[in-house]
């Protein structure tokens, strides 16, 4: 009997909540210890516990939106049916402030998650996630090295591809902003490839909206189901 193989990893299921502010979708994450869980209300939700997701929350008043990354915490399956989603990263309100105060831009940017090494002429080259795109600029996070206001970057996809520059228009602790050097031909087709590339992979993104008869902007109960025993049986082993 030949020795069975390792499960391969999931692939990120993509979901999308829609929320009318970034104060209404705090009402919704409840953060215990260092975890933050939020319960994504779907009858049909397609996911099973320990699914990994990229969870893209967006805004009534807002273009920009924002990417949490995360995993099914687990499954409810009773009159309020959906799945608790455990998000991870420290700075998920302040994401949620930032894309709900950003003002308008020419271009919307769209979630990108994509890995890209990044370099500024003469100096070596490093890692970073970009994290959202358009055709006149995008974010990066994780970006190493020092960067400041005003520096030349190039941008290359790890799996090949044309090479796009740009701007840094803010830096601050590896998150990049960054404007595309419009008049480089290279990096207009490069820059319109990556948005399209993110149009097709978010298309089929399971979405929700904030339930209607939710309670949690006017002081009344919030329309979710109690958080899962599991999630404070794993905070009291942290102890």
């Amino acid at each position: 009997m030949s020795a069975s193989r390792p499960r391969a990893q999931q692939p990120d299921r993509l979901m999308r909540y829609r929320f009318d502010s970034a104060a209404q979708a705090r009402q919704h994450v409840h953060v215990l210890e260092r975890r933050q869980l939020l319960f994504f209300p779907d009858p049909f939700l397609d996911v099973r516990d320990g699914r990994p997701v990229l969870l893209e929350l967006c805004f009534l008043h807002s273009e920009q939106t924002m990417v949490a990354r995360g995993a099914v915490q687990s499954i409810e399956t009773g009159a309020l049916r959906g799945a608790w989603l455990e998000l991870y990263g420290t700075r998920l309100f302040e994401g949620m402030q930032i894309a709900c105060g950003t003002p308008r831009r020419s271009h919307r940017r769209l979630p990108g998650d994509l890995l890209v090494r990044t370099e500024q002429p003469g100096r070596g080259g490093a890692v970073a996630r970009l994290a959202d795109i358009s055709a006149g600029g995008a974010r990066l996070v994780s970006a190493g090295g020092r960067w400041i206001e005003g520096a030349e970057i190039v941008i290359t996809e790890l799996t090949g591809g044309p090479t796009l520059r740009g701007l840094v228009l803010r830096a601050s602790e590896g998150d990049l902003s960054v404007q595309f050097q419009r008049d480089d031909a290279t990096t207009r087709r490069g820059a319109i490839k990556l948005v399209e590339l993110a149009v097709r992979r978010w298309a089929d993104a399971r979405e929700t909206r904030h339930p209607g008869a939710c309670g949690c902007m006017r002081g009344g109960a919030l329309y979710e189901p109690l958080l899962p025993r599991a999630a404070y049986r794993q905070v009291e082993g942290l102890g």
